[in-house]
């Protein structure tokens, strides 16, 4: 159940825990809007410079953090502010767009892998993967929230994340500078070994990854008696396959279709 009172924004989402600082983080979006991408390496900044009012050394502090950020997005997704900012400069090394990972699909997965570090204290891990793209949209957002920590050994269930932070350097329009490579590979790296805090009444994690050349994808098990399924898109054949089995399925439906009579998309909302 969604709580419609326990509602965070993302930068209290991207806040490092209580002394730590951001090491690295990567994130993947469809559509990116270029003022909102500037919001994160601010709040990375205002994070480490709370005590410092010296605006040379914050500017410093803001080209430090976006050289620890990699965003993805899909090719032909971005949008341009009319207004141009000085700030903007600091964004192109981070910003890179994706190609197409096969023809009639797109770049869509909206997920965020953090990587924290403080002196005298085991690293820290976070992934957000959420139902909002990186843009200035007021709408709500589904958001699942993970923590974690570097466990002694690589954990096979966080297999399909290590792939997709490992695949993205392929996917990119440009190529990516090697220090920001190596950085994704090591992250990659990092993500196979983290053991993630449960929430309250899960007993186990899972990931799944479609869409990536060369990946095949395992199929989640949806065995059980209750699920909840968020897309934007859900066609019948979709529904069979997770209503299989003696399983209640509850869902948000919220499917976009052209029209027969116009050019015009339709998109009825739906649950059950």
């Amino acid at each position: 159940m969604l709580e419609p009172d326990s509602r965070v924004v993302l930068l209290d989402q991207l806040r490092p825990p209580p002394g730590y600082r951001l090491q690295a983080a990567v994130a993947t979006t469809f559509t990116l809007d270029l003022t909102t991408a500037v919001v994160p390496p601010l709040a990375f900044a205002s994070f480490e410079m709370r005590d410092t009012p010296d605006p040379v050394a914050a500017l410093e502090a803001i080209r430090s953090c976006t050289d620890r950020v990699d965003i993805f997005c899909q090719a032909g997704q971005l949008t341009v502010p009319r207004r141009h900012s000085d700030l903007m400069a600091y964004l192109e090394p981070m910003v890179h767009p994706v190609r197409r990972p096969r023809p009639g699909s797109l770049f869509h997965p909206k997920v965020w892998f953090l990587r924290y570090r403080a002196d005298d204290l085991p690293e820290r891990f976070r992934l957000l993967c959420s139902t909002r793209n990186l843009t200035d949209s007021q709408a709500w957002d589904a958001v699942v929230s993970l923590d974690g920590a570097a466990g002694p050994h690589a954990d096979p269930s966080n297999e399909p994340l290590a792939t997709l932070i490992e695949a993205l350097p392929r996917l990119a329009v440009a190529p990516l500078a090697p220090g920001r490579t190596a950085r994704l590979t090591e992250l990659a790296d990092a993500a196979r070994r983290v053991d993630w805090e449960r929430p309250e009444h899960v007993t186990s994690l899972a990931f799944h990854l479609w869409g990536v050349p060369g990946v095949t994808p395992t199929a989640p098990d949806f065995s059980g008696y209750r699920h909840m399924i968020v897309s934007p898109f859900c066609n019948a054949d979709g529904i069979a396959q997770l209503t299989t089995g003696n399983s209640v399925l509850k869902w948000v439906q919220l499917t976009c279709r052209p029209s027969e009579a116009t050019s015009s998309w339709s998109c009825p909302a739906r649950s059950s």
